[in-house]
């Protein structure tokens, strides 16, 4: 499982230095059963959040109002920020039991 997931972080890190110029980019499904697992790591907060449904150019964009300036009660929480420290550790330590 440890090799799978290495192998998950270097297809990504490749991928996205080629498409974006980044040195890695955001593993969603890792992350997202970190965040289950220890939510701590993670800070952000509640905002509105609204799907684009008109624009066909943009049509499926999450479209957050980070700042309030729609006036719309907030629907979802947002995570902004991650102890990336933490994520590895919390990670790679349940790896290391399978």
């Amino acid at each position: 499982m440890g090799t799978a997931f290495y192998h998950l972080l270097e297809w990504n890190k490749r991928f996205d230095r080629a498409k974006y110029g980044w040195p890695g980019g955001p593993l969603h499904d890792p992350t997202v059963t970190a965040y289950l697992l220890s939510p701590q790591l993670f800070t952000g907060r509640t905002v509105r959040v609204d799907i684009e449904c008109l624009s066909p150019l943009t049509a499926g964009a999450s479209v957050i109002d980070w700042w309030s300036v729609t006036g719309k009660p907030a629907n979802a929480l947002v995570l902004r920020n991650i102890d990336a420290e933490g994520y590895f550790h919390l990670i790679f330590g349940r790896l290391l039991r399978l």
